[in-house]
């Protein structure tokens, strides 16, 4: 017997050391996709550029496209040999929707037909690939307490090696006006995976049994960064991910309340508008000097409305996948804009343009399949992996309604994806709902969290 529970003990100290060189390796790749030494000077040589030729120059001194694609590569790679190994048992069958998932997929890549830089879709239709082929393999090969240290421990890391380079630097002034932490990598992206490390944590917190301090601490810390990036989208929309499924696990009568002050707050927003408005704008800025007012949304009005008149061109099939924001066309509407643009600041309106309505359609059902589907698995087996599901995807669609990075090629799409995956192509061993059943039960007989 104790041989058995020597080799089990050992087994799973290799499980967890191959994990751990995993999260690395991923972690390697996106900071090799996304992330720039030079972030904290470059972004404040952007916010205070001046004209177009400065703009450009500033983002020449990004990284290099050869070791972005390196990265993703890498990714692809593990994920087509993950896939190969089929290690996870359970596979669930093509519904609707792996149908859409696999549609969209196709879609993206048949737009390389008729796109107007073919060279641009293609590089960029491969790298989501690679991506979608990662996330995918890493999907089967992970299991769902493995997904939410990921989620902790890469953005986690990324937090810390962001405050180091500032601080070395001098750039980290948390309490000076117009500051916006930004480590190795823009501010709204950094939001972003500040609140992937947020909702994460509140998971792994609200499904342990002991040291629930720990994650607790970290969901925290995720959420202080968030607001200290000053990205308003992402903190707004955390927020509401938030306090929409608290919603949902309320009884009747409080959903009803909540629901009626929110229709109210509307109303009177609607009603009092232009005296409620500029004030709260001022709230809203957060310390921020952007150019542009909260009224227009800090220039999207403008930048919309320009965008439409691009869409109208290609109404049906849009301008191919990742080839609307080429070179011409970004020149063109910074000009118009005066500020620099990469894309359109709505991920919905983003896919239009790169696709097409049938594509965007494609993404919005996705995703709100995806969301109801979380939150269905998460009431039949409390798994707080599925809440996370649920609050990533729901992040996503609210998030897209005023910023693209849902769709672009980076980590929230990557974890998008691991999680479609799980929700679709795998189903759970009846054995892991039972283990959670019994977690459960111990922490309702021990509410403290400590061990009895």
């Amino acid at each position: 017997m104790q041989v058995m529970d020597s080799n089990r003990q050992g087994g799973e100290s290799s499980r967890g050391r191959t994990q751990w060189a995993l999260f690395l390796l991923i972690a390697g790749a996106f900071f090799v996709i996304e992330h720039d030494t030079q972030s904290p000077e470059l972004f404040n040589l952007l916010m205070t550029a001046e004209s177009l030729e400065e703009f450009g120059n500033i983002e020449q001194m990004y990284q290099p496209r050869a070791w972005r694609q390196a990265g993703a590569l890498l990714l692809g790679a593990m994920g087509f040999f993950f896939i190969i190994q089929k290690r996870r048992s359970g596979e669930g069958r093509l519904d609707m929707l792996g149908a859409l998932m696999i549609f969209f997929l196709l879609w993206s890549g048949l737009s390389m037909a008729w796109s107007d830089d073919p060279a641009l879709s293609f590089r960029r239709y491969v790298m989501f690939a690679l991506l979608c082929v990662g996330a995918a393999g890493i999907a089967g090969r992970l299991t769902l307490h493995d997904i939410l240290r990921m989620a902790v421990f890469i953005p986690a890391a990324y937090l810390a090696a962001g405050v180091a380079l500032e601080m070395a630097t001098g750039y980290f002034r948390p309490f000076a006006s117009g500051y916006r932490f930004t480590g190795t990598v823009h501010p709204n992206i950094q939001a972003v995976n500040c609140a992937l490390m947020f909702f994460a944590a509140l998971a792994l917190w609200r499904g342990a049994s002991e040291n629930r301090r720990r994650w607790l601490f970290l969901a925290a810390l995720a959420f202080v960064f968030i607001v200290l990036t000053r990205s308003r989208t992402a903190l707004a929309s955390s927020i509401f991910v938030l306090v929409f499924q608290w919603g949902l696990m309320q009884p009747y009568g409080k959903k009803v309340a909540v629901t009626s002050f929110l229709a109210a707050a509307a109303m009177l927003v609607l009603i009092a508008g232009d005296v409620i408005l500029p004030a709260v704008g001022e709230r809203l800025q957060m310390g921020r000097t952007d150019r542009g007012e909260f009224r227009t949304l800090t220039g999207r009005t403008a930048l919309w409305r320009q965008c439409s008149e691009f869409l109208r061109e290609h109404p049906v099939l849009g301008y191919g996948y990742g080839a609307f924001w080429n070179e011409e066309r970004s020149t063109e509407i910074i000009e118009e804009q005066g500020w620099p643009i990469s894309h359109a600041h709505n991920a919905y309106f983003d896919t239009a343009l790169e696709s097409g309505p049938l594509a965007t359609m494609a993404y919005l059902l996705i995703l709100l399949m995806g969301i109801y589907r979380a939150m269905a698995r998460f009431r039949l087996t409390g798994n707080p992996a599925y809440a996370f599901f649920g609050a990533i995807l729901l992040f996503c669609a609210v998030n897209g309604m005023l910023e693209s990075v849902a769709i672009q090629r980076t980590m929230l799409t990557f974890f998008t994806v691991i999680m479609l995956a799980r929700l679709t192509f795998y189903t759970e061993p009846l054995e892991s709902v039972q283990e959670n059943e019994a977690m459960l039960s111990r922490k309702a007989l021990n509410p403290s969290g400590r061990m009895a």
